[in-house]
């Protein structure tokens, strides 16, 4: 008789809570304290907190497996540099680690800062629709730089790849029209009519240690597909994926899970969306 028990008990389904959010998005997990807020422990291993204000129920699901709730806490590892996504424009980019995304600047899809304010650099993607060639519109842009700022100095000129793109860069040294010293490095390549520009612009004392990372991240540029989504579903994801980014960002690890949920389930095979969600259950 006691064996049979053992074997139902081994038989019977794990069950873990499924915390269902107000604003449509899901997280699974053991809730390990049911207080406000409620703490969940994610079925990757972290622990997140969620305000009961923000949760419409909570129920039971069966699971294959579950973590044990009273386990010692996984290794924390460093979190990898969120990629951005921009898929109303079709690119992808990565930001030197980081960095934050901040307002965008004029002509800018993207801004983005690091956040050493004495050492400031920061980080633009301009799209430029143009029928001109790649070399009328480099010696352009070019000229464009050593023409219009004072003191120009050049530190440059190479062929890059940015990302796929075949294109060209170009850096140097100048004064703005405020009287202040800024170094800069540009990448320009084009496709099908659209000039794509990944761009570092900042202060010149920290331009030379920047390198490696101006490197990896015009490299990491990436084209992408139009998603077979209608209109308004686009718009939601782009809203979705904004805020979750902001969420994640801010430390709010359990409304960043929400919303890359629900982008999941709008784009299933959205790459970037996938690795924001297993940092995010990687976290304890």
């Amino acid at each position: 008789m006691r064996t049979l028990l053992l074997c139902l008990a081994l038989a019977a389904p794990v069950l873990a809570d499924e915390v269902h959010l107000k604003n449509g998005g899901t997280v699974t997990g053991t809730v390990i304290d049911d207080g406000d807020p409620v703490v969940v422990k994610t079925v990757g291993g972290g622990t997140i907190r969620i305000s009961r204000d923000k949760i419409e129920s909570i129920e039971k699901k069966p699971l294959p497996a579950v973590p044990d709730p009273d386990a010692a806490p996984r290794e924390r590892k460093p979190c990898p540099p969120v990629k951005h996504t921009d898929l109303l424009n079709g690119y992808a980019v990565k930001p030197p680690g980081g960095w934050k995304k901040i307002p965008a600047a004029k002509n800018s899809k993207a801004t983005f800062a690091m956040p050493d304010a004495t050492q400031f650099f920061k980080m633009d993607v301009w799209i430029v629709k143009s029928e001109a060639t790649l070399g009328g519109f480099y010696e352009a842009f070019t000229k464009a730089y050593r023409t219009g700022f004072k003191d120009y100095e050049s530190k440059g000129e190479k062929a890059v790849m940015l990302g796929p793109l075949a294109g060209k860069e170009f850096s140097g040294t100048f004064i703005d029209e405020k009287g202040k010293p800024l170094a800069h490095r540009h990448a320009i390549a084009a496709d099908k009519g659209l000039f794509y520009l990944v761009f570092f612009t900042g202060m010149p004392e920290a331009f030379d240690r920047l390198q490696s990372e101006f490197d990896a991240a015009i490299a990491s540029f990436e084209l992408l597909g139009k998603p077979d989504l209608t209109d308004a579903d686009m718009k939601k994801f782009l809203e979705t994926y904004s805020t979750g980014l902001a969420a994640a960002q801010g430390g709010n690890d359990a409304e960043a899970i929400s919303d890359f949920t629900i982008c999941s389930e709008l784009l299933p095979k959205h790459a970037d969306t996938h690795l924001n969600l297993a940092i995010l259950f990687s976290k304890s």
